[in-house]
């Protein structure tokens, strides 16, 4: 629709129908106004449809101007300016535009007129697909006289065909002619279907086809664009390879978890030659909602509405389903299932009851196929009359040895007013102290009191305190778990084998019990005197549910049996264990200590090994005599110990006849290890 005869300036607004297969529906005017037009003498509106983007095209003259305005509509009623450039023309008029079918390229029609309303040559100009208008005018018909101009819809032939008028009087000429580009090897760009509707969390796909024109052959390179974001796509294969004359296809799969309508667009790109297509996505979904919270009676129910929304236009069927956390409440909706029209909503009642007061909470869920949606309603059951009792915080924790609390508060409900008494018990019954003060409080009716319970315990555990609120015939309940944080210590080995003049190890592990936290001092003692023992750490630091080592380091050269304690203090928290050390040596004696023999003779000493505090292992043996002479020799070089065992070798002394007379003394040594001994013989050679 134009505004024409007020001007110039003048505005032209547009009106989008719709054909519905037998006729048309038009909508209100939504397309902003073009306010720059000339006046109506000889600049009608041009409208055409581009078959190839699948677009309107709307050309206008532009008032004081030698440039047209030529602009685009899509689907969406996405309005783009490719005005043309100022034209070298005396003046312009009787202009309209058109579409090549297979190239995609635009022609705009004009007669060069030598007045506004007057004749002049006809000629066009040309914008390229993808490319930008050439504003050389190119013409067909030189005579003056020319006006009027009549183009051909966009047909399947491969011209374009226009008819005009020659003279600007009687007699006129009726011409016709026609266009026929020059047709350059190309290629076409289809989408099929164009518009993808799926729902949120499934996938949709699009067949994107390819078309040799004019004996195109090449590689065709994919890409696309979305808006707005939240769509996920991809193109298989991204790239196509054309022979001239044929076809290839990619796939354009979709998906959003998102309900939108989407735009994407396809560009394909070979060179310097591009097309592009628009693929319309609509992802659907729907809505659930209810009430937040909801107030029930004990003992009756509450009627709600679960309400169900189309988004973007979902239609379909969706089942509803409720359930209810923990037991003691019972959920139902009337009906199961409604079914959805675009854009549309239902209803569904919703009926909550319990007999048993409390807190809890109620799922609605709707689904249908894939798509499932769910809503949490926080429904608090109240006494018809009487009383609640809660406890805050309803768990608490400390350290053995120390204390804490929690606060009892006690409502009525209805019209409820009398004395509750609070008793409370503990499971296990022993190692928890509580304190309830008060342990009776006087409600009025819709007050509120409360009562300070202290609990306090030297004895790591987890307890449970059950505190019953009691008013005649009435009694409710608050449960309070106290956890009694402490800590363990362990040792490994218990039991540590060290030989004299060495030291040992046990590692030591402290654990966290109860949510115990804090600092652990470790401290050693021993008994008896003659053993050193040290930990390294000397402390540990522990979190909630956490663990820590150290290493305990002991070394005695005083065989014996000894006895370390190490204890772990945090706070008034102290615990031990115990370690039992055995520093292990062995004995050497010989017998005789001496003797005498003649040059030429020989003689026997029996070396006797004893085990010391547990001892084991083998002792080697070995002897030299000063000076020189006599020859040695043992029945046996080493001697294996047992735990408190013994054992025996026999040294054989052979002095020879050169032998001089004379003493010897012969030193024998015992080896293990780190522990060694020596005893000494005296021979006398005579």
């Amino acid at each position: 629709m134009a505004n024409r005869f007020t001007g110039p300036p003048e505005t032209i607004a547009l009106n989008k129908a719709t054909w519905n297969g037998s006729g048309w529906s038009w909508g209100s005017q939504n397309i902003t106004y073009e306010t720059n037009c000339s006046d109506a003498d000889d600049d009608a509106v041009s409208l055409a449809w581009d078959p190839v983007q699948s677009m309107v095209v709307v050309a206008y003259g532009i008032t004081g101007t030698l440039s047209y305005g030529v602009f685009t509509l899509n689907a969406q009623d996405v309005k783009t300016h490719i005005d043309t450039p100022s034209l070298a023309v005396t003046n312009r008029g009787w202009a309209g535009i058109a579409i090549h079918i297979t190239t995609g390229d635009y022609y705009l029609f004009l007669m060069n007129v030598n007045t506004d309303g007057g004749s002049g040559p006809l000629g066009y100009v040309r914008l390229p697909a993808g490319g930008a208008w050439n504003p050389t005018v190119n013409y067909l018909d030189s005579a003056t006289a020319d006006q009027v101009l009549s183009l051909r819809p966009t047909g399947t032939s491969p011209t374009i065909d226009l008819l005009y008028a020659t003279g600007t009087s009687s007699p006129s000429t009726l011409k016709f002619t026609s266009v026929r580009p020059s047709n350059p090897s190309s290629f076409s760009l289809s989408a099929n279907p164009t518009t993808l509707t799926t729902q949120s969390g499934s996938s949709a796909i699009s067949t994107i086809t390819l078309t040799s024109l004019n004996g195109f052959a090449g590689t065709i390179s994919l890409s696309r664009n979305v808006s707005p974001s939240g769509l996920t796509t991809s193109l298989n294969p991204s790239s196509i390879t054309l022979t001239g004359g044929g076809t290839g296809t990619s796939t354009l799969t979709v998906s959003s978890t998102t309900s939108a309508t989407y735009t994407v667009t396809v560009l394909a790109t070979s060179g310097s030659t591009s097309q592009s297509i628009q693929v319309t996505v609509k992802v659907t979904d729907f809505a659930v909602s209810t009430p937040s919270s909801l107030t029930v009676t004990a003992g009756s129910s509450t009627q709600s509405t679960a309400t169900l929304t189309s988004l973007n236009g979902f239609t379909g069927t969706v089942n509803l389903a409720t359930s209810a956390s923990p037991s003691g409440a019972t959920a139902s909706l009337s009906p199961t299932s409604l079914t959805l029209s675009s854009g549309g909503t239902g209803t569904s009642a919703l009926t909550v009851s319990s007999n048993t007061a409390g807190t809890y909470t109620v799922t609605v869920s709707g689904t249908s196929g894939s798509l499932s949606h769910a809503v949490i309603i926080n429904v608090n059951v109240v006494a018809s009359s009487g009383f609640s009792v809660t406890a805050n915080p309803s768990t608490v924790g400390f350290q053995s040895g120390s204390n804490a609390s929690s606060t009892i508060s006690i409502t009525s409900l209805g019209n409820f007013s009398g004395n509750v008494n609070l008793a409370e018990s503990v499971t296990p019954s022993t190692g928890l102290l509580v304190s309830c003060n008060p342990t009776s409080v006087s409600l009025s009716s819709g007050s509120s009191a409360s009562s300070t319970c202290t609990f306090t315990s030297s004895t790591q555990n987890t307890y449970t305190v059950t505190i019953a609120a009691t008013s005649g015939s009435l009694s409710h309940t608050a449960t309070i778990t106290v956890q009694v944080g402490d800590f363990t210590i362990s040792a490994s080995p218990t039991t540590v084998n060290v030989q004299a003049g060495s030291s040992g190890t046990s590692s030591i592990t402290v654990l966290s019990v109860a949510g115990f936290t804090g600092i652990v001092n470790l401290s050693t003692s021993v008994t008896p005197t003659g053993l050193t023992a040290s930990t390294s750490p000397a402390s540990i630091s522990l979190s909630s549910g956490g663990s820590g080592s150290s290493t305990l380091t002991i070394s005695s050269s005083t065989v014996g049996t000894y006895t370390v304690t190490l204890t772990g203090t945090s706070g008034s928290s102290s615990h031990s264990v115990t370690i039992a050390v055995n520093v292990q040596d062995f004995t050497l004696s010989v017998n005789p200590s001496s003797l005498s023999l003649a040059a030429g003779a020989s003689g026997t000493v029996t070396v006797s090994i004893a085990s010391m505090a547990g001892f084991t292992g083998t002792v080697s043996l070995s002897a030299v005599c000063s000076p020189s002479g006599p020859r040695l020799s043992f029945s046996s070089n080493s001697v294996s110990l047992s735990s408190g065992g013994s054992g025996t070798s026999t040294l054989t002394i052979r002095a020879l006849h050169k032998t001089p007379p004379g003493t010897y003394t012969i030193t024998i040594t015992a080896t293990s290890g780190s522990l060694t001994h020596t005893v000494a013989v005296i021979l006398t050679v005579t």
